[in-house]
């Protein structure tokens, strides 16, 4: 059964039980802080996120608060939990419909960087559209209208709360901005074999 979404679910992006370490988990020698520094609107168009239009990078600033200087990987986690409910409502009746269906954590984007005592340094974390798509079982992959959690941080369980991430919300409006499909790749293919 390759259904990532079966049981508990398989991999970081879809498991629903408790790990002993989850993905991004680290441990450090020292503490550090994060806070936003800049954010790119936190309401975006598909079609503009899509077409690259809309460019996402989110700017945080980090600072080791803690008693010796250390490494740090930052982690940028996104979710889209409530996408799929979107998507249902909006195609109710239609046998396909739980296919469409977010991972329910996915890593947009990553850096390391060193911080000695009390240093700060800001930097910034672009996301893809390609983060952002879900593919439905047509084989459609699109940017999808939802509400979704972005999330950056490094330390224990990366991208928690908790752990002290910082956590701010993206809501994605308008129709679904599609970005590949199955159906396009199988037309294009046809007009080249057309062609030789």
């Amino acid at each position: 059964d390759m259904k990532l979404r079966t049981g508990s679910g398989i991999t970081y992006q879809h498991y629903r039980g408790t790990p002993l370490w989850e993905f991004g988990f680290g441990l450090s020698y020292s503490a550090f802080s994060f806070s936003w520094a800049n954010v790119d609107a936190a309401s975006v168009a598909a079609a503009a996120v899509a077409s690259g239009e809309t460019s996402l990078v989110y700017t945080v600033k980090v600072t080791n608060v803690g008693q010796r200087g250390a490494g740090v990987a930052v982690l940028g986690f996104v979710n889209g939990s409530t996408v799929a409910a979107a998507n249902n409502d909006r195609h109710s009746g239609d046998v396909q419909q739980d296919l469409v269906s977010p991972p329910i954590r996915e890593l947009f984007n990553f850096t390391r960087i060193w911080l000695d005592v009390n240093q700060s340094k800001t930097i910034g974390l672009g996301m893809s559209p390609e983060i952002l798509a879900n593919t439905d079982a047509n084989g459609v992959q699109a940017v999808r209208a939802g509400t979704y959690t972005v999330a950056i941080g490094g330390v224990g369980r990366a991208g928690r709360v908790e752990d002290g991430a910082v956590v701010m919300p993206l809501t994605v409006h308008g129709d679904d901005a599609e970005l590949f499909s199955m159906t396009k790749l199988r037309e294009r293919h046809a007009k080249r074999t057309e062609l030789a």
